[in-house]
Formats: structure tokens, C-alpha cells, sequence
């Protein structure tokens, strides 16, 4: 396991494919799922009492790349 953040409070994060990302932010950063919508969505925290922190939403492969800051 990697760095395990104490809280996230709550983020979300636009993706391209929740099932590919979705062992960064359990292996990695140590969260666990609280739900899971399969393929669309995924729910995961760092708290054991919180519904979720960071929900993944996924956009789709064909999602464009972010717009750069100017």
C-alpha cells in the first residue's frame, strides 16, 4: 500500500474508465469502495463513517482532453 490520505472531505473526479483507475486510488492511496455503479461509477473513501469522498464518474473512452489553462 502506498500513502494513505486521513480525509478527503469530498472530490470528484471526471475519467475516461472507472474500472482501470480504480486500483490507483485503492492500491495506491489506500481508499476503499463504499458503492460501485459498474462501469459508470465508482465510490470510494478513506473514512469508515463517510458514504464515500471521491466518487469516479466515467465519461467514456472517447472523452476529449482536458481544455488547457491559458
Amino acid at each position: 500500500m502506498g500513502i494513505k490520505p486521513a480525509k478527503l472531505t469530498h472530490l470528484v473526479l471526471l475519467i475516461r474508465d472507472v474500472e482501470r483507475s480504480n486500483p490507483f486510488y485503492q492500491d495506491v492511496l489506500g481508499l476503499h469502495v463504499t458503492a460501485k455503479m459498474s462501469g459508470r461509477m465508482v465510490f470510494l473513501s478513506s473514512q469508515n463513517d463517510a458514504s464515500h469522498e471521491l466518487p469516479l464518474i466515467a465519461l467514456g473512452e472517447d472523452a476529449t482532453e482536458p481544455n488547457p489553462i491559458s
